[in-house]
């Protein structure tokens, strides 16, 4: 918690410049980018999972339980070689719990929802390949300022994982991307959420 609350806030343009190797300076901050590092940790996705997120990949599973409803593109592509008549058979499912909620309704939730808008205001005109990039590098970058720890992007999905293992156990398997039961029944899905406290469950608590 500390670590990461740390990371949020020395995210400033003045904390971005970076020399490269040929020498020249960049500067690593971006506007959106305390987006993207909290989806990333609230979600649990791979890189290319999280810069495609859209507003409407927002499911309602059943009252008042909601998840992101995506294709785990990974496993697609593993299995079928990229088979576009079989991608509709690798649903994923991402819980919206009570912190991913609050950054959601930081995202202006209720004014986007249902549209095919980017849950990162990033500039359009950037190719999602790019914006990958830029938060793997910015947060190499920025991570180094606030812990002496060896920490990496990848680090984020882990501890999600762990989060959502604690909360449901074996059930996890669901909604981290790992299960192999095929397709989920949505009852299954809801009461899961449920019983794990989803609703209540915080992967980053801004006010701990």
């Amino acid at each position: 918690q500390e670590e990461f609350r740390d990371l949020l806030e020395v995210l400033k343009p003045e904390n971005g410049i970076a020399v490269l190797a040929n020498g020249k300076k960049v500067n690593m901050y971006h506007t959106w980018l305390h987006i993207a590092f909290r989806l990333a940790l609230e979600t649990g996705s791979r890189a290319e999972e999280v810069v495609t997120l859209k507003f409407n990949n927002i499911f309602e599973i059943m009252k008042g339980v909601l998840a992101f409803k995506i294709i785990n593109l990974k496993v697609w592509r593993i299995e079928t070689g990229g088979d576009q008549s079989q991608i509709e058979k690798y649903v994923k499912y991402i819980p919206i719990t009570a912190s991913l909620l609050k950054l959601l309704e930081d995202c202006e939730y209720k004014k986007h929802i249902g549209t095919d808008k980017f849950i990162i205001p990033y500039p359009v005109n950037l190719k999602t390949s790019n914006v990958q990039d830029i938060i793997s590098r910015s947060f190499s970058h920025f991570i180094k300022q606030v812990t002496k720890r060896k920490i990496e992007y990848k680090d984020l999905r882990k501890t999600y994982i762990t989060h959502i293992t604690m909360a449901l156990g074996d059930k996890a398997e669901m909604f981290t991307g790992h299960s192999d039961k095929g397709v989920i029944q949505r009852n299954y899905l809801a009461d899961s959420f449920i019983a794990g406290g989803l609703h209540k469950l915080k992967i980053y608590d801004d006010c701990a």
